[in-house]
């Protein structure tokens, strides 16, 4: 599909990006700040997590000064839910790197959030680091730290049977990225807590499998919470231009049902056509075909179903520019899209088209970019955090400001409501004094709304564009944490829907009936949280008043645990399984009423 055709409605809703100025929504606390601008290159790392005792958990790249060479350190921060405060201080320093950063978080239960980072130990090394934490003393220092060799940038995720996956790469010169893949067993003491991670239980890992050469670090994985199922994406150029550095790729994904044991073949999720490069017939536009190619930014997240969906950018690429031969990338424009597994159909989220002609802060930036997705296990919907630059608020240098919007979906990714701005934080005047130009940047968010919040950790800019690239004035800038009422962000009016392509396939025409179960249908809810370490809510409900059972059942098909076994009323039920006095281990929730069965697994943690 062409641009040109979506033109007037981005520019309607950018418009507004910078009008609602005020206080953010809902409430902010300061884990801990820093001197570094950039959290991240290519694909923004998930850098927030949530245990079971709604603590969270965070991490950030630390430069500690303005002045001398920029050493850099990865910071660790955790609030503690019951007394509402970060500890201890600014963070404490994870790593012995001189070059730290691109931390990812990740929590395994009891008290240990896993955290990978890369750092300059000599050669680029990607480390693992194990932060156990003790409940009434606070954080304590890491206890174990694991390498993989001479690699760089990485993305990870914890799948729920205690395997941890690497995507990382190699740059073995200054124009070559080589993306590898690693996988490890977490291994666990006596009291199930993490001691370190053994990279040599599977021989996929000790070879490192090679996805070949990627213009950018632009690739994530993410793992299902219910099942052992594990999701890997990257881009990979299309091959029909000669254009390289990440204007001319598609987006690609393996899933595994095992843990990483055996992948999927690979799916092209954008599978663009490429251009008509004779064009013979003189007609330009129709010789472009698509004009869309995946840019840089990737989410992946696992639903309450365990089925994946996907949120990526694009950005603009004409072969043919009035008639010419171009390769017209007109840089700044681009889009968010929604991919679902269940459909493998993809549905429009965000309209970023502009005439803005500079840069907007560093070279790689797009008006929308950093998609990161979050679910409502409770109502199914899906939240989409992304960063909006502001080509109307500029400062001295004509760099941009930004903030964040956040989208919802009541349909499971079929339609997206308009954003909605959760920071809020842009000046009045043109052009904005230095030290007023405020960038909320490298935004992540929890993968699961929470007591009806969503959860978001992002860095305050205070100065726009990249001081680190364009030897601006440093600042520094706040890392911020955001609890965002999801009721706050309206699911009305919604976004029109566009197509990928120029021939209008791979998007949804209309609207399509949700799967998250109503109080007409008989259905078990994916119980949560899961795992979990003593109380498990477990949901279900019926079209009729019927007999039901609700059990729970060991992995040798045991009865464990009867929580329902009566005539029950039509409606939405809710239940809780106390399993303090059961062992650690994997569960199947039953319910069966008459003919009909639903199970869900559910692992206890201890």
């Amino acid at each position: 599909m062409s641009y040109e055709r979506i033109m007037v409605i981005g520019m309607s809703i950018l418009a507004c990006a910078g009008a609602a100025i005020g206080q953010p929504i809902g409430q902010t606390s300061i884990p801990g700040g820093t001197w570094w601008d950039n959290q991240s290159f290519g694909t923004q790392p998930r850098a927030i997590a949530e245990d079971e005792y709604r603590n969270k958990h965070t991490a950030w790249s630390y430069r500690a000064d303005s002045a001398g060479w920029p050493t850099r350190h990865v910071l660790y921060s955790g609030w503690n839910e019951d007394r509402q405060v970060w500890g201890p201080g600014n963070g404490f320093g994870i790593d012995y790197a001189s070059h730290a950063g691109h931390a990812q978080v990740w929590y395994t239960a009891p008290f240990c959030p896993i955290i990978t980072y890369d750092g300059a130990y000599g050669p680029h090394t990607v480390s693992t680091n194990l932060l156990c934490l003790e409940v009434t003393d606070g954080p304590v220092p890491p206890r174990h730290w694991d390498f993989v060799e001479d690699v760089t940038n990485p993305r990870s995720c914890v799948d729920m049977i205690g395997n941890l996956h690497l995507f990382a790469t190699t740059t073995p010169d200054i124009e070559t990225i080589w993306l590898w893949y690693a996988r490890g067993q977490i291994l666990r003491n006596a009291r199930h807590q993490v001691v370190r991670v053994d990279w040599d239980v599977y021989a996929d890992s000790l070879e490192y499998q090679d996805f070949g050469q990627i213009d950018q670090p632009c690739y994530a994985m993410a793992a299902a919470r219910h099942a052992p199922r594990v999701a890997r994406a990257w881009p990979r150029p299309t091959g029909s231009t000669p254009y390289r550095y990440g204007f001319d790729q598609d987006l690609v994904i393996q899933i595994s049902e095992d843990g990483g044991a055996s992948w999927s073949d690979t799916i092209n999720v954008t599978s663009f056509v490429p251009p008509d490069t004779a064009c013979s017939s003189g007609h330009f536009a129709e010789c472009n075909r698509d004009t869309f190619r995946f840019w840089r930014d990737i989410s992946l997240l696992f639903d309450e179903h365990d089925q994946l969906h996907i949120s990526f950018v694009t950005s603009r690429l004409s072969f043919w520019d009035n008639g010419e031969f171009s390769l017209n990338t007109n840089g700044l424009t681009s889009m968010i899209w929604h991919w679902s597994e269940a459909t493998h159909q993809v549905s429009f989220m965000v309209n970023g088209w502009s005439f803005y002609s500079r840069e907007l802060g560093d070279y790689w930036d797009r008006v929308v970019q950093r998609p990161c997705l979050s679910v409502d296990e409770s109502t199914g919907r899906l939240y989409c955090l992304y960063q909006t630059f502001d080509t109307t608020a500029q400062n001295v240098n004509h760099y941009c400001s930004a903030d964040l919007f956040c989208s919802v979906s009541t349909d499971e990714g079929v339609r997206w409501s308009v954003g909605t701005n959760v920071t809020r934080t842009h000046p009045a005047g043109n052009p904005v004094p230095n030290g007023q130009s405020l960038l909320e940047r490298d935004p992540s968010a929890t993968e699961v709304v929470s007591s009806g919040l969503l959860h978001v950790q992002y860095e305050l800019d205070h100065e726009a564009g990249d001081a680190n690239e364009q030897s601006l004035p440093l600042t520094w800038n706040e890392i911020i944490y955001q609890r965002i009422p999801v009721d706050s962000i309206p699911t009305t009016p919604l976004m029109p829907q566009y197509p990928l392509h120029w021939d209008s396939t791979g998007f949804y025409a209309a609207a399509q009936e949700r799967a998250h179960p109503t109080a007409a249908e008989f259905a078990l809810v994916a119980p949560y949280p899961n795992p979990f370490n003593s109380t498990a809510t477990i949901e279900y409900s019926l079209a009729l008043r019927a007999s039901v059972r609700l059990a729970i059942y060991d992995i040798l098909g045991r009865e464990v645990a009867v929580l329902v076994d009566d005539e029950t009323n039509a409606g939405s039920h809710r239940h809780t399984w106390d399993a303090r006095g059961v062992a650690s281990g994997l569960y199947f929730v039953s319910l069966r009423s008459g003919d009909q069965a639903q199970t869900r697994k559910l692992m206890l943690l201890k």
